[in-house]
């Protein structure tokens, strides 16, 4: 399925009203995030933000409690050694 889809540029330099020559980012949701007095501060600015979103997506997995591995491996109380 082909998506016809308008490319937008995240990282943008405003071109007008008092703020004119100053860079922003946008996020998810359309919130412009800003300003930067030049494009390589924006992007640095959008990384870091990037990589905290990203460290707390990726939860510690949890193991389902009968999978634990203590529990599979212990000796049971009814097995003779």
């Amino acid at each position: 399925m082909k998506r016809d889809m308008e490319k937008v540029e995240r990282i943008y330099q405003e071109d007008a009203g008092q703020d004119e020559g100053q860079w922003y980012y946008r996020t998810r949701g359309n919130k412009a995030v800003g300003p930067f007095d030049n494009k390589p501060a924006a992007e640095k600015a959008l990384k870091k933000q990037i990589r905290s979103w990203a460290g707390r997506v990726s939860p510690k997995p949890v193991w389902p409690r009968t999978w634990h591995p203590i529990r599979l491996f212990r000796r049971s109380a009814t097995r003779q050694s």
